[in-house]
């Protein structure tokens, strides 16, 4: 028969085995994540060189540009959205204004735009 310090004692230890359980386990998952996070990552040489920074950044920000104006376009489904085409010309010409404010950068510096508001 087990008397109740065996019990307790067996307790114990299960509640260790748990414990140890819990932390192999949770040691695991954050070890998944780090290498899934370095795996994920863009390694950046220490040493990268302005060029190589250029390329990298221009190309990030300039697909999230191209994603960005792709969603603009879902706007025009007129079975979801109701628009004029004042809107539809004042987004374009928003977009066109900013592009030439970009562009002109790229010869000399320039001011910063302010936000773009439709008219309610």
């Amino acid at each position: 028969m087990i008397d109740l310090v065996t019990v307790l004692i067996m307790c114990c230890l299960f509640a260790l085995y748990i414990d140890n359980i819990l932390i192999i386990l949770l040691t695991w998952v954050i070890l998944d994540v780090t290498i899934t996070l370095a795996n994920n990552m863009e390694v950046i040489n220490m040493a990268e060189t302005k060029r190589e920074k250029f390329v990298r950044i221009a190309e990030a920000r300039t697909n999230k540009i191209i994603s960005m104006i792709q969603l603009l376009g879902n706007c025009s489904n007129r079975a979801a959205y109701d628009y004029t085409e004042k809107d539809v010309n004042a987004i374009i010409n928003a977009i066109d204004k900013e592009l030439k404010l970009a562009k002109q950068k790229f010869v000399s510096s320039g001011e910063k735009q302010r936000n773009f508001k439709l008219e309610k």
